[in-house]
């Protein structure tokens, strides 16, 4: 379903870590790219539409900076997707054919959207943390990455399923402190990896609370050397 499902996929999620800024979104790109990601995220809405107010205007991505960070992600040799909030970003996610789609656990409940992406036919992801159900999963396309939808997550908080076992879930979307719940999850049969990612924990701000439960780049290295490691393992003893 997704490429290279042979190792773990580990997805490095940009948005609204970057601040709204399109050379910083970059330097986090090139840096997911060469400390191992797969795939990078970000979120695509309006925030008046979204949330009533503008306090998160300043990351929204236009379709024109879009376009440019999915022709630089392909000179670089990285798969750009997105969380669509409605459905006009849904179009524009298509009109530059990106492989995957991925629906955030805010989105989950609105049938409406969902079902649009879903048809689009590409590989989606769902994370369900808000609404834990399947209700999309009688789509083929469909897999759902197991969340709690708390920033930052306390480790105490999350319950980990076995995902080797599980019908549907296939990853997990993490937002602890650290990487330790990612390698339980990896450890755990999760073949997905998502995770917020920052070029430095101290940018936290007021606008912006995601740079505390995400990765740096050390930490990054760190995940693709053991998911790598743990899949060689597993083949081994297999």
């Amino acid at each position: 379903m997704f490429a290279r499902l042979d190792r773990v996929f580990i997805i490095s999620e940009l948005h609204p870590q970057h601040e709204g800024n399109m050379e910083t979104l970059k330097t986090m790109i090139l840096q997911s790219k060469f400390a191992g990601a797969d795939a990078i995220k970000l979120q695509l809405y309006n925030s008046e539409k979204l949330l009533g107010n503008n306090s998160k205007q300043f990351a929204e991505i236009s379709f024109d900076e879009l376009a440019e960070i999915k022709n630089y992600s392909d000179i670089i040799s990285i798969d750009v997707f997105a969380s669509c909030f409605d459905e006009e970003k849904i179009d524009w996610c298509e009109r530059l054919d990106f492989k995957y789609h991925k629906v955030a656990s805010k989105m989950h409940s609105n049938s409406k959207l969902c079902e649009k992406i879903i048809n689009c036919k590409k590989p989606t992801l769902i994370s369900n943390g808000i609404s834990p159900s399947f209700e999309y999963g009688v789509h083929s396309n469909v897999k759902y990455l197991y969340c709690v939808s708390q920033y930052p997550t306390l480790l105490e908080d999350i319950h980990l399923p076995d995902f080797k076992n599980h019908p549907w879930y296939i990853g997990y979307s993490d937002h602890t402190f650290g990487i330790s719940a990612c390698k339980v999850a990896v450890s755990r049969g999760a073949k997905i990896i998502e995770k917020h990612f920052t070029l430095s924990k101290s940018l936290q701000s007021t606008t912006t609370k995601a740079h505390l439960g995400a990765m740096t780049v050390d930490e990054l290295v760190e995940l693709r050397k053991f998911c790598d490691d743990y899949s060689a393992i597993g083949d081994f003893c297999d």
